[in-house]
């Protein structure tokens, strides 16, 4: 089947808008209506932005940023950032960015990042499906990990995740991004590095999942292994999405939907609100 794609391939986060809203899908990809972002994006992309400088330097580099260079670091990225995209920040919003930022990445690079050897950051990954449909990923981290079992060296991937709800085991073992990431790169070793937005102390409660390390109330760790037992349900969810995109057909999410809010969706002006 010949596929009619708006930017000729599809991603985990594209597909995770047209599951989400058909028709916030087309204001995004096929119109190009581009919103400015919010909070939420703004304090992720910095952290990602920093985590990108900080395994880059170990990479080519004998010594790593120590966690104060990366404190600093983090309030120098979050302005670049501001300066160099629109953006829907409040005064209050910046002042909490300050406030939290510096401390979630600097815990992060002492619990977390010093004791991780990179193999590559930011890695562009394409795939096509049996059927022939193009995909296109950015993995935020490869990394060396090491095979307990058989004493060998294998390779990992990471992703950042900067939330304000804790990410749980179920929703990293059936989550669309990483059955996909596993799919076309052939990893089965994922894990979730997961900052909240808060000031951090220590967890009372700490997780007893295995796949679970909690080192502070803002930072987390899952860990999944994907045997690819499930990469053909994944690999026909790709190509049903691309024939529903083909139709050129949109239809809004259920009114009743949470997507379907002001406070969610920034197309809300364009669609249901529309006056």
């Amino acid at each position: 089947m010949k596929y009619e794609l708006p930017r000729g391939y599809l991603s985990a986060s594209s597909i995770g808008m047209l599951q989400t809203c058909p028709k916030q899908f087309e204001f995004r990809y096929v119109k190009n209506i581009v919103i400015p972002p919010g909070k939420a994006l703004v304090l992720g992309s910095s952290v990602h932005k920093v985590f990108e400088t900080y395994y880059s330097d170990a990479m080519s580099s004998s010594s790593r940023l120590t966690p104060s260079q990366v404190a600093e670091l983090t309030g120098d990225v979050f302005e670049e950032w501001l300066d160099g995209n629109e953006n829907t920040l409040t005064d209050a919003d910046k002042k909490e960015a300050h406030a939290i930022l510096p401390g979630m990445t600097s815990l992060y690079v002492e619990n977390v990042g010093r004791h991780i050897k990179p193999l590559a950051v930011e890695q562009e990954v394409r795939f096509e499906t049996s059927d022939g449909v193009p995909l296109l990923a950015y993995i935020d981290l490869r990394h060396e990990k090491f095979d307990a079992g058989t004493g060998e060296a294998g390779e990992g991937i990471a992703d950042y995740k900067v939330t304000s709800k804790r990410w749980d085991a179920g929703r990293l073992r059936n989550s669309l991004q990483f059955n996909l990431y596993s799919l076309m790169t052939g990893i089965g070793d994922i894990e979730i590095h997961n900052l909240l937005k808060e000031s951090g102390r220590a967890m009372k409660r700490p997780s007893t999942d295995p796949g679970i390390t909690d080192y502070a109330t803002n930072l987390r760790v899952l860990r999944h292994h994907f045997d690819g037992s499930q990469a053909g349900h994944f690999e026909q969810l790709v190509e049903s999405a691309a024939r529903l995109i083909t139709t050129g057909v949109f239809v809004p999410c259920d009114p009743t939907s949470w997507a379907c809010t002001p406070e969610w969706c920034g197309y809300w002006g364009l669609c249901r609100g529309r006056r």
